[in-house]
């Protein structure tokens, strides 16, 4: 009776890892995540960022993904955004949505400000296939994003790299 119970528990568990689809087809999620970090710092010392919604559209359905590290200094090459991928169907493309939060901060070796991401969305298609196997990297490249300062502020103009 104990191993018939254990085996239910072990059937449970696993069932908890996987999402059936309309097709039937059972997808796992649990692998699906996104991480966003930062490159080509240039000038800044710090630039802390704040992940507000990681939204995925496939066939006019949109579905939240679940932020597991909503904020991160991408100046700081080990520091990272994440966010765990929900909502995947079974192929096809799939477009990523990625919102910051209004306001990030900065400094160089002479400044300090904030930075204005308000508007600022992060948008890329990718295979779902290729996000259930793989996840994605978003690489900001921060030089370009996070242009000179105006009045201690400046805007997120984001450019980036997918892998």
């Amino acid at each position: 009776m104990k191993k018939l119970l254990l085996l239910a528990g072990v059937a449970i568990a696993i069932a908890g890892c996987t999402t059936e689809q309309s097709t039937g087809e059972s997808i796992d999620v649990n692998r699906s995540t996104l991480s966003v970090d930062g490159v080509n710092r240039g000038e800044l010392t710090s630039a802390l960022m704040v992940l507000s919604d990681v939204r995925i559209v496939a066939d006019g359905k949109t579905t939240s993904g679940t932020i597991e590290n909503a904020k991160a200094d991408l100046a700081r090459g080990e520091e990272k955004l994440g966010a765990r991928l929900a909502g995947l169907p079974a192929s096809g493309e799939v477009e990523v949505q990625i919102q910051f939060d209004d306001f990030g901060g900065y400094s160089t070796g002479d400044e300090a400000g904030s930075i204005d991401t308000r508007g600022a969305l992060v948008r890329f298609k990718a295979r779902a296939e290729d996000l259930r196997q793989r996840g994605a990297l978003v690489s900001i490249d921060l030089s370009r994003s996070v242009p000179t300062a105006v009045h201690e502020r400046r805007a997120f103009v984001p450019h980036f790299d997918v892998r």
